[in-house]
């Protein structure tokens, strides 16, 4: 009886440990990436397995040239910072540089360049986006600004973990204009957006084509990937191409007018696509798998990409306007569109995540970042840095939260160097 006690005991110590102890990610899994992409996943919802940052303290910032587009994390917990001025910066999770992609024109001898020259390659040129894959390859969209008058060829860039070049793929002369996705067999899916002409393309892991489709006129944002095999493609329409050659899946939905480049469609577990459009004033719309209309409702001006937890409720956020309300945060139901809670934020045109334990985390243009509970709506915490947070969060294995600066002073405190751009790690 007492050898069975003992018996008893130690399993109750080892199931207790089993289903408490932390969720780590290990070093050596090169399966999984911390967080490999745009919304952690290719659905796109920003939904994290880990739990965030619970105190909102700064434990470090990291100094960039320009302004960071977006961030994601490696196996190893390295932190891939993209951003202006053709940086592509990697950090050691202590905050410390490991290396940097530069973004130079082809010419052996940039520093004779005419100085307008090497302003123009500072300053007009960007890493667009950056996702990082299980075995450690790191890709990079190349793009550019609209005054950029120099010849220069946009690429999509692998690089190993040591910030070796791998390969890269031409894409001409069309910027790189959305943010990438994974796929679940390393497939890599991105928009290009040149003059009046908008194409998507599919790459296989080691940079050949798999197919690229050209979709038209307008403007192209980024993409979610449903587990139907079909890329929900957001922009000036509403697409749903197939995997397998990019052709038409269903018909597009016309004159969705979702917002451009870093922000795409979300897919529910249930493969609900839901986007956010601004025609009508900014309008939350829901489709089903083959976009068929479920329900919209008028939020107001939104620049995101929703968040979805686990039970599926939707989490966006609205941009003031002249005349128009403050900006919003709204809990919407799936079912119906209805709002379940709302908390007036400062805008915002950064994506929000949410972790396991129901904590939505974003930035804003005022340079605030915020930790909201999800039950009620609640403030969790709210850091005003100053400066402007348009990226979407990231969350690494051990909580901590990573986002970048991606504008000016903005309206908030100003805490940091006027000028200057950051890294933030917050726990």
């Amino acid at each position: 009886m007492k050898n069975s006690l003992i018996i008893m005991q130690l399993l109750y110590f080892l199931l207790d440990a089993i289903l408490f102890a932390p969720v780590i990610v290990r070093a050596d899994d090169e399966s999984k990436a911390q967080w490999p992409q745009h919304g952690f996943d290719y659905s796109a919802r920003g939904l994290s397995p880990y739990a965030g940052a619970t105190q909102g303290k700064e434990l470090w910032r990291f100094r960039t040239f320009e302004w960071i587009e977006s961030i994601v994390v490696g196996h190893d917990g390295t932190v891939y910072a993209a951003g202006g001025g053709g940086y592509l910066y990697a950090i050691s999770p202590a905050g410390k540089e490991k290396w940097r992609f530069d973004w130079r024109p082809d010419y052996t001898d940039f520093d004779k360049l005419p100085e307008p020259q090497q302003d123009q390659w500072r300053y007009g040129v960007r890493v667009n986006s950056t996702a990082v894959a299980g075995d450690g390859t790191v890709y990079l969209g190349l793009a550019a600004r609209e005054e950029m008058t120099l010849p220069a060829t946009r690429y999509l860039v692998a690089l190993d973990p040591t910030g070796r070049e791998l390969w890269r793929y031409e894409v001409g002369f069309m910027n790189i204009s959305s943010l990438l996705l994974l796929g679940p067999d390393g497939t890599v899916y991105f928009g290009a957006q040149g003059e009046n002409a908008v194409d998507f393309i599919a790459l296989k892991p080691d940079g050949k084509p798999a197919w690229r489709r050209h979709l038209g006129e307008g403007y192209v944002g980024s993409a979610a990937l449903g587990d139907n095999g079909v890329l929900y493609v957001g922009g000036s329409h509403l697409f749903a191409l197939s995997v397998t050659d990019g052709s038409n899946a269903y018909p597009p939905v016309e004159d969705i007018d979702s917002p451009m480049g870093n922000y795409s469609p979300a897919i529910g577990a249930d493969g609900s696509v839901y986007i956010a459009s601004n025609g009508n004033g900014g309008v939350l719309r829901a489709f089903s798998a083959e976009l068929k209309p479920k329900w919209s409702t008028k939020l107001g001006f939104m620049e995101m990409t929703p968040a979805i937890d686990g039970d599926g409720t939707l989490y966006v956020h609205t941009w003031p306007q002249p005349g128009s309300p403050p900006g919003m945060l709204y809990a919407i139901n799936p079912k119906d569109g209805a709002r379940k809670w709302e908390l007036e934020v400062t805008g915002s045109d950064s994506s929000p995540v949410v972790d396991k334990n129901g904590i939505l985390y974003f930035g804003s243009d005022s340079g605030h970042v915020y930790a909201v509970r999800t039950n009620d709506g609640s403030l969790l915490w709210r850091r005003e840095i100053g400066g402007e947070f348009d990226d979407r969060p990231a969350i690494a294995s051990d909580g901590t939260l990573y986002i970048g600066h991606s504008g000016g002073a903005g309206a908030g405190v100003l805490e940091v160097d006027e000028g200057f751009f950051y890294v933030f790690a917050f726990r």
